[in-house]
């Protein structure tokens, strides 16, 4: 699209928003919940076993059968501006920075372990060798700006070289054999389990965050 397409684009978004959003005020004179219900989620979530969105869903729909549900998957940046314009009622993820006027509740948490794949020298390394110099030296894929809110949490400083916003775009430049990265241990279980990627010294790089 040109320039001008993505701003009408844009716009008709957000008029969609708000008539739906006038339908599900008008609904609600009958005491009845109607309408939709635009949910957005941070990708590839659904493996976390701590998550409680499943049950959340199953209880919702049960609740208002009549609301049609839409759920978007994106990126932090992308769900809060979503969010913000009204083209998303809610949305869960992880999100680094607070923005005025949004409301941010803690849901669950989420354990990131820093990865390596095949290929990469620390890969046939035993954790002993693999030294805090020699991990603040590698190549490491991190979130970009958003990286910078994680720095406290991190046990290590990192040379972030290369970045994405979605898990996914992560987890293909980890296992290209040339970065490593932190995701998610119930993202990377898949990859470890075949023998593709490794956990780099866990028990002292590993950490928690908080999914709102």
């Amino acid at each position: 699209l040109t320039t001008e397409g993505e701003a009408v684009l844009k716009a008709t978004q957000k008029l969609f928003a708000a008539l739906e959003d006038f339908r599900n005020e008008v609904s609600e004179c009958t005491n009845t919940l109607q309408g939709e219900f635009r949910i957005g989620m941070i990708d590839n979530s659904i493996t976390n076993p701590s998550s409680p969105i499943r049950t959340a869903l199953a209880a919702y729909s049960t609740r208002a059968p009549e609301v049609k549900l839409n759920v978007h998957i994106g990126g932090a940046q992308d769900l809060e501006e979503r969010v913000m314009d009204g083209r998303l009622h809610v949305a869960f993820g992880y999100f680094p920075y607070r923005i005025e006027g949004l409301q941010y509740s803690a849901l669950f948490k989420e354990r990131h372990v820093l990865c390596c794949a095949k290929g990469h020298e620390f890969y046939d390394l035993d954790d002993k060798e693999i030294t805090d110099s020699l991990i603040s030296e590698a190549k490491f894929v991190g979130w970009g700006s958003a990286q910078q809110a994680l720095v406290e949490l991190m046990p290590l400083p990192l040379n972030q070289v290369a970045s994405s916003q979605y898990m996914e775009g992560l987890a293909y430049l980890i296992l290209s054999g040339r970065y490593i990265g932190y995701i998610p241990d119930h993202f990377a279980k898949k990859w470890i389990q075949e023998g593709a990627m490794r956990p780099v010294c866990p028990e002292r790089t590993s950490f928690n965050i908080c999914l709102l």
